[in-house]
């Protein structure tokens, strides 16, 4: 009787199979193409631009000064 089975259920796992390939690839490509479009309008719509690519002549250096804020032990122990 298990060798009467076992002919459909391999037949049932590689349909399996082939199911969840597809649906993941259908499924997150649609999850990407959402999540990419919509921070796209999002930043479009507040006009911002997050890798700043424009040349700007008049600049000397683009690197972005930041203040340096001083740091205890303590804060050094409980970093998480």
């Amino acid at each position: 009787m298990i060798k009467i089975l076992s002919a459909p259920l391999n037949a049932f796992i590689k349909f399996g199979k082939k199911v969840g390939e597809f649906n993941s690839k259908v499924l997150l490509t649609a999850v990407y193409i959402t999540a990419i479009g919509i921070t796209a309008i999002i930043a479009k719509a507040a006009r911002k631009h997050f890798l700043e690519l424009k040349i700007q002549p008049e600049k000397q250096s683009y690197w972005i000064n930041r203040e340096q804020k001083q740091t205890t032990m303590e804060e050094f122990k409980r970093s998480f």
